[in-house]
């Protein structure tokens, strides 16, 4: 008898296999199919605000994605999914894309902070900085930058809940607010405000166990790139390449520890 009792276990395990398969399969494919989209799109770019543009797009679709296999509610991503369709619609250029793109980022943030962190008071001080920055807004770089800095906030709280390193975290929101008070424009801002949200999932994919030759080439990448960069919205482009790079490696990673084969 116990033969035919741990035959169900055996069947369900199996199952569970097959089913975490097609899972993995299907996130696999969904990021198959961003990684296609911005790449079509990087050859078809011809300014550094279109490449800004084109990456904002990708980093909020990966982001969803993280937030949908971390177990984030589907009605909420969906919304978000819908809500940037709309602003998509209506958005009339490339700042304004941007600044769409980026309040998708916020979002699917927001939704990976409440995941791990729910209590966490960070959470609803971003909440509250990121409803007025977005009132005094003058502009879709200005809206941008608040929605980007706001992003930077949720994913510190993400980044501490999955086990990142506290010095490291405090060092990079010290070095944010610094070159704060030294940013002279939005696109200063928005530059300073991208690359803390690079070295933020840098510090994420260190505590996901992500490959650490893979990391230091992103990060290497980045900083050559900016050696060269002419100006700050050059910078803010290659910051935005650094962190589709950074999501890239991530989201690999989660798929690849979390099913099972």
């Amino acid at each position: 008898m116990a033969r035919y009792k741990f035959l169900p276990y055996v069947l369900l395990v199996i199952l569970l296999s097959f089913t975490n398969m097609a899972e993995a399969k299907d996130f696999l494919s969904a990021h198959q199919s961003i990684k296609s989209s911005r790449a079509t799109n990087e050859i078809l770019s011809s300014s550094a605000p279109q490449q800004i543009q084109i990456y904002t797009d990708a980093n909020s679709d990966l982001l969803g994605l993280l937030a949908e296999m971390y177990g984030a509610p589907m009605d909420e991503i969906q919304s978000i999914i819908s809500s940037k369709a709309t602003g998509s619609i209506l958005a009339s250029s490339a700042p304004q894309e941007q600044a769409n793109n980026t309040d998708a980022m916020a979002d699917y943030a927001l939704l990976l902070a409440e995941l791990t962190d729910p209590g966490n008071e960070l959470i609803s001080s971003a909440n509250s900085s990121r409803s007025t920055s977005d009132i005094l807004a003058n502009s879709a770089l200005q809206q941008s930058s608040s929605r980007t800095l706001a992003t930077a906030r949720y994913l510190k709280v993400f980044a501490l809940a999955i086990g990142a390193d506290q010095q490291k975290m405090d060092s990079i929101f010290s070095t944010m607010t610094t070159n704060d008070i030294l940013s002279r424009s939005a696109y200063q801002q928005n530059a300073n405000y991208s690359n803390t949200v690079t070295e933020i999932l840098e510090q994420i994919a260190v505590a996901l166990n992500c490959d650490a030759s893979e990391i230091s080439s992103i990060i290497s990448s980045k900083t050559t790139r900016n050696i060269l960069a002419r100006s700050a919205i050059q910078q803010i482009a290659n910051y935005e390449m650094s962190t589709s790079a950074m999501l890239d490696l991530i989201v690999e990673q989660f798929i690849k520890t979390n099913t099972i084969m």
